[in-house]
């Protein structure tokens, strides 16, 4: 053991005062000034580890001094079997420890309650589960011929339709005559404001002077009464004719059969009522005022086309009117440009109106980019005229929309087969009042739509576009021009 000197200071701290040993650097007596460190000395234990100051405590090596630990009994705790494995150090004196909690008994066996719960039995499985019934390969092909009428009739065509089967069927059953006039006027009119403010003289006959100047203008009801006077006089003069004959065998006796005495004896054609022979005649009763293109090509080829315009009065339908007229003197169009119509009246009228107020009728021009530019400016300048919110969208079924107030559909004239000699919604009032004719039970309103496409398919309507005609196509639909 080397020797080692030991003073007494005294620190004042808190107070209080105690002896600390001071170390003084030993002699070495076993190597020179400059040979190696000494051994190292035992440092005197910490005052508060129970031993009494000044004792040494056993030998240790010199290492840097670490930071002071506090006490035992605030460190944390670590759970049972944690950490390095070694067994926890028992706190310091005067700490507080907290008891173990207890574990939960282990179940030795599972104990049964002393009153169970019954369970019912499970109801037994019956021996067969309804079985739902699968569609047939003839029920399945049924829908499908549904569907594609459906898909094909349209939605606003079902619509309409629907309307009408709901009329003449009951529970499946018709339950009234299927007359075709009754048909037309339900697809193709209705009550309006149309002629709420008639036209006045001075106006139709500003309108008249700029149509005359590059068309023909009359009306429907006066080529009616012209067609019917003619067929009169026709008939008229063939029954003078006869009797004339007649008479000359009857006096020279030759033997009149009963026929020819029938003829002798019965009086000549009436004169057929004539609702208009002038235009002021024809606006007091309200008619569609004609007015032929004098410029137009005389020999057309392929379909014609007809765009209708529905509008709110009869002011804007002139307006629309002069518009067209003036495309009459249009190089680009007049040459495919037929003529026009449009629905006049000097009066409220009480009564159903077309909903077609104007139909333009012309042939569509190709002229090599596949686009039907006479469609098109027409379609554009008829936009131009209507003033905005004042086009109707409420068309006879069928039709085509291409604008506010404007549709177009192919012109049966043109179109070889039965509909040739019908216009165009009095082809399509013919097949539908063929199904409803030669069908007095029709179950469902779906099997009505299958039987309409099959009849349009028959009248060479096309029924995926009932606007358009079977066969070769006439084209893309007119369109408004953008320039």
């Amino acid at each position: 053991m080397l020797p080692q000197s030991r003073k007494k200071s005294r620190k004042k701290t808190d107070d209080t005062e105690q002896d600390r040993p001071v170390l003084s650097r030993p002699r070495n007596l076993n190597t020179r000034p400059d040979g190696p460190a000494p051994l190292p000395l035992r440092l005197p234990a910490p005052a508060n580890e129970g031993a009494p100051p000044g004792d040494p405590a056993l030998d240790v090596p010199r290492f840097p001094l670490l930071p002071a630990l506090p006490p035992f009994a605030q460190l944390p705790r670590l759970p049972p079997g944690t950490g390095t494995g070694a067994p926890p150090k028992p706190p310091a004196i005067g700490g507080t420890r907290r008891p173990p909690k207890p574990l939960p008994p282990t179940p030795t066996r599972i104990v049964p309650p002393a009153n169970p719960p019954t369970v019912e039995a499970p109801l037994p499985l019956p021996s067969a589960l309804p079985q739902i019934p699968l569609p047939t390969r003839e029920e399945q092909a049924a829908e499908r011929v549904v569907r594609t009428a459906r898909e094909m009739i349209g939605a606003t065509n079902a619509h309409t339709l629907e309307e009408i089967y709901d009329h003449y069927y009951e529970n499946g059953f018709r339950t009234r005559r299927d007359e075709a006039s009754t048909i037309y006027r339900r697809l193709t009119a209705d009550r309006s404001l149309y002629t709420a403010k008639p036209i006045s003289p001075a106006r139709f006959g500003e309108f008249l002077s700029i149509a005359e100047q590059t068309g023909i203008v009359t009306s429907q009801l006066v080529i009616k009464a012209e067609t019917d006077l003619e067929k009169w006089r026709e008939e008229l003069a063939e029954h003078e004719r006869s009797v004339f004959f007649l008479k000359l065998q009857k006096e020279v006796d030759l033997e009149l059969t009963p026929e020819q005495d029938a003829l002798l004896n019965s009086p000549p054609p009436a004169k057929p009522r004539l609702w208009a022979t002038t235009l002021t005649e024809a606006l007091s009763v309200g008619d569609y005022i004609r007015v032929a293109n004098k410029r137009s090509s005389p020999g057309l080829s392929g379909a014609l086309r007809r765009i209708i315009v529905n509008v709110r009065s009869q002011q804007i339908a002139l307006e629309v009117a002069t518009a067209l007229s003036r495309l009459f003197g249009s190089s680009e169009v007049s040459p495919w440009l037929t003529l026009y119509k449009v629905f006049l009246a000097s009066a409220d009228l009480n009564e159903p109106i077309k909903f077609d107020k104007i139909v333009v009728y012309y042939a569509p021009h190709d002229s090599g980019d596949g686009e039907d530019h006479v469609g098109a400016a027409l379609v554009s300048t008829i936009s131009a005229a209507i003033p905005p919110g004042t086009g109707l969208d409420t068309f006879g079924p069928f039709y085509s929309p291409v604008a506010p107030g404007i549709a177009w559909a192919e012109d049966p004239s043109t179109t070889p087969g039965p509909l040739q000699t019908l216009s165009f919604s009095q082809g399509r009032v013919t097949a539908i009042a063929a199904v409803i004719r030669a069908n007095p039970h029709i179950p469902t309103f779906d099997h009505f739509l299958t039987h309409i496409t099959t009849q349009l398919q028959k009248m060479n309507i096309d029924p995926y576009a009932p606007h358009r005609h079977l066969g070769p196509s006439t084209g893309p639909s007119p369109r408004p021009s953008h320039s």
